[in-house]
């Protein structure tokens, strides 16, 4: 019976680390390599930060928390909490469902139609689950509820963490601190900060 040396372990070891970091990479270049599908500048109120007791906790890395929610108007009656807010927009109706099932890149093109403005807009991937709406008397209606979204937690760059690293968050004793990033969505629709500064109270 033949064993494995333990060169020949370490070596396929050593492989297979590389491959997934190379595919990790090379991801995240195709992403970035072309013209950014979205640009925004959020602020401390869209890309929530972790209290200082917690931020360092687990590993010395660091990542903001993007806050979404479906709107008031659109939430139907669906509602949970600040930084996580799903709900039944009023657009996804049964059409907009199938289109989802079956062509979602066509629903991509679409929504960019209607929301052409990249500075104040971004897609994401999500995940949107089906749902039946029901008004009482009125019939039950199919349509979609957002659980989700694909990007939830973004990584700051080690480079522009500076103006982080003593600033606190909201609801944190002595918190508040404000600043403001700007975003970059690319053609994988995943996004990344490429510049972090803080903004006077």
């Amino acid at each position: 019976m033949n064993t494995w040396s333990r060169g020949r372990t370490l070596g396929i070891g050593v492989g297979l680390i590389v491959l997934a970091n190379a595919v990790a990479l090379g991801g995240v270049w195709w992403n970035r390599s072309a013209i950014p599908e979205s640009a925004l500048t959020l602020s401390e109120r869209e890309l929530g930060l972790p209290w200082r007791t917690l931020r360092f906790a687990e590993d010395s890395g660091l990542s903001l928390n993007l806050n979404w929610r479906v709107s008031g108007r659109e939430a139907g009656d669906f509602v949970s909490g600040y930084t996580f807010n799903g709900g039944t927009p009023e657009w996804l109706d049964a059409t907009h469902m199938a289109a989802l099932g079956f062509a979602p890149d066509d629903l991509a093109r679409q929504l960019r139609e209607r929301y052409p403005d990249r500075s104040r807009f971004l897609l994401l991937y999500g995940t949107v689950r089906p749902a039946l709406r029901d008004r009482g008397s009125d019939a039950a209606q199919a349509t979609g509820y957002v659980s989700r979204i694909s990007t939830g937690r973004i990584h700051v760059p080690h480079a522009l963490r500076g103006p982080l690293e003593s600033a606190r968050a909201a609801g944190e004793p002595g918190g508040g601190d404000r600043f403001s990033a700007q975003l970059l969505v690319g053609q994988r629709l995943e996004p990344w900060i490429v510049e972090l500064k803080p903004v006077a109270r």
